[in-house]
């Protein structure tokens, strides 16, 4: 629980899908969480009905945290409904192009206007933290943004970070919202620079460490974990995997898990993945944090899901986040390029316009 005589914290999510996996480790951490979400979601979780479904260290079996679990149950409204200055900070963990949706954009620019910390557990890195980490991507770097100026007025002075991509799905189960992760998943996140950001945290961290499940009368160790860390390039260490790994799920037909994209052709898989490593290390991540490709190779065996990336694009998606133009961009402006990242570019962009296409010519019911 929470360190004594320290209230507990206000924590915003935006997003309650990939948001649940770490709002409900905050939740059950003893702070109050609210989520920023659709309204079918906000019932959910307004009744009760919400569920993160996560392996623990004691048991082979996971474990699920709800309500129960958290000195402050989660609520959750339309973003519309939110003041963001009531939290002490916001964890963005929507999809990019989301928060260009009507309500969403507005809560988006009184966050921004309101100078309160934000954490990125996105894929997609946004262009505060770019511009934190002195990347500059030009304006071919702007097109990978459904709308790069709605981040203009956000404070990079009080925005960070985190590198992960759970394997997290939520489960068709009626009446309720449940997320499952079946990976252990450390959010490692690049520092803050104000001091008081970073002691909250690592605050946030600790409470989430020190935090136990009781479950059949045992307590135990949920596998998911804030991890604060030195490197503000921390999140580059995620390229490689994502694009060896979760961009490359796509096919003509119904998507492949991580673990088959990576392992199915291990030549190319290892020669994408060092450039894309190159390019990290071009931009400034430290070759510390890169986490070599037989180790990812190895660990990618146990990624058994597709990424949302390609379950989005198969199910119909019209629009995606577009890290691989990101990279694409920022690869050009080095001189380099990679005939396999071209080809995801493109397959992805032709996908998206194929969808765009079928939703346009829809009757409408």
């Amino acid at each position: 629980m929470t360190h004594e005589n320290k209230e507990p914290l206000n924590v915003l999510f935006l997003g309650a899908s990939f948001g649940v996996v770490l709002g409900m480790r905050v939740a059950a951490a003893g702070h109050r969480v609210t989520f920023a979400c659709r309204e079918q979601e906000a019932a959910l979780i307004n009744k009760g009905k919400l569920i993160l479904r996560v392996a623990t260290k004691q048991r082979t079996a996971p474990v699920n945290i709800g309500p129960s679990h958290c000195q402050f149950a989660p609520v959750a409204a339309a973003p519309g409904d939110i003041d963001p200055q009531r939290h002490d900070l916001v964890c963005l963990a929507m999809q990019e192009p989301q928060y260009s949706l009507p309500g969403v954009r507005d809560l988006v620019k009184s966050i921004a206007a309101a100078g309160i910390p934000c954490l990125s557990i996105m894929n997609m890195p946004l262009p505060p933290y770019l511009e934190k980490i002195e990347i500059q991507g030009g304006k071919a770097a702007e097109s990978a943004f459904t709308e790069a100026g709605l981040w203009k007025e956000m404070d990079s002075a009080v925005f960070t970070m985190a590198s992960a991509d759970p394997q997290a799905k939520r489960l068709d189960v009626e009446d309720t919202l449940l997320i499952s992760v079946t990976l252990p998943t450390n959010f490692k996140v690049a520092p803050f620079e104000r001091p008081r950001d970073q002691a909250m945290l690592e605050r946030l961290a600790g409470d989430i460490d020190g935090t136990r499940i009781k479950h059949e009368g045992a307590l135990c160790q949920p596998c998911v974990r804030l991890r604060p860390h030195s490197s503000s390039h921390i999140p580059l260490s995620k390229w490689p995997m994502l694009i060896t790994g979760n961009f490359r799920c796509l096919t003509d037909g119904a998507p492949i898990s991580i673990g088959e994209a990576v392992n199915r052709n291990l030549c190319e898989s290892r020669e994408l993945y060092d450039w894309i490593t190159e390019i990290c290390l071009a931009l400034g991540a430290e070759e510390s944090i890169m986490v070599p490709f037989d180790a990812y190779g190895t660990a990618a065996e146990g990624l058994t899901l597709p990424s949302s990336l390609a379950r989005g694009l198969f199910a119909g998606a019209t629009a995606a986040e577009r890290v691989d133009v990101l990279i694409q961009a920022l690869a050009g402006r080095h001189g380099m390029s990679h005939p396999v990242l071209d080809r995801i570019v493109e397959d992805i962009s032709a996908t998206l316009e194929r969808n765009r296409s079928k939703q346009g010519s829809k009757t409408p019911s």
